[in-house]
């Protein structure tokens, strides 16, 4: 049976007395093999090379095509592996606190973490001051790499009081929910955050772990979570793919006057 990256080879045709760029015509091929089914989210395309010598056309005419295919988000580029049909961008919206697993299942995405690193570490520095703990306070830090149909897609660095979930690295936390986890084993309300979002570029570590070109962008939040009672629960950094992540804000408009009186 052939698959749908053969499929999508064979098929592809350049009519060399058109009008119409041939770069340009190999992008509207991919994007009516995409929107056909052809070529699905995640498939790999097929190899410069591959490409090369089916059309019969320069490297640099099929770069150009697939760059700017990259550009408008049609695909991705894997550094060392090729270049993919791009899955659909994450629409998250803010003013809703909610995690990244529970979010995630809410809009239909298959998601797993990887845990990185798990350990409890020692209060200095920016986590005095951000977790409201003492210096040598122990804290607990987690760091996981989180997937969203298979691919990788934010980077994900939490700090928690260790007074306030004793043993949190016993549980699941690649297939589970960290907010779960602490709502229900450690009955912690979590009612409110404070979350700010830059763009950036990604460093060395970002690009090897999201599987980034170099210098790609990247979305860089930090967000501090608090109980009912003003108790910060965590504070944490996330580094996002920007060419996976859209996020939506509800804007609220000036109330009308009150003129009862």
């Amino acid at each position: 049976m052939v698959n749908s990256r053969g499929d999508f080879l064979s098929g592809l045709r350049i009519a060399r007395n058109s009008s119409v760029p041939i770069y340009h015509q190999l992008k509207n091929q991919i994007v009516d093999a995409i929107t056909e089914g052809t070529l699905n989210l995640g498939d790999p395309l097929p190899s410069e090379r591959e490409l090369v010598e089916r059309l019969n056309v320069s490297r640099m005419t099929i770069r150009r095509a697939l760059n700017d295919l990259v550009t408008s988000g049609h695909l991705v580029t894997r550094p060392g592996k090729g270049t993919y049909v791009q899955a659909a961008k994450v629409e998250m919206q803010l003013g809703r606190l909610s995690g990244f697993t529970a979010e995630m299942g809410r809009m239909g995405h298959r998601v797993h973490s990887k845990v990185l690193r798990g350990e409890v570490i020692s209060a200095a520095g920016k986590l005095i001051e951000r977790l409201r703990v003492r210096s040598g306070d122990p804290v607990v830090l987690l760091e996981r790499l989180r997937y969203v149909d298979d691919l990788p897609t934010s980077w994900e660095r939490s700090n928690i009081p260790e007074r306030l979930c004793p043993g949190l690295l016993k549980f699941d936390l690649e297939n589970g929910s960290l907010y779960d986890v602490l709502r229900r084993e450690y009955k912690l309300v979590l009612r409110y955050a404070r979350q700010s979002m830059e763009a950036t570029l990604s460093n060395w570590d970002e690009q090897q772990l999201l599987q980034l070109a170099e210098g790609a962008p990247i979305l860089l939040g930090e967000r501090t979570v608090y109980t009912d009672n003003d108790v910060v629960v965590e504070f944490g950094k996330a580094s996002y793919r920007a060419d996976r992540y859209r996020y939506e804000v509800t804007l609220l408009g000036e109330p009308p006057d009150d003129k009862s009186g």
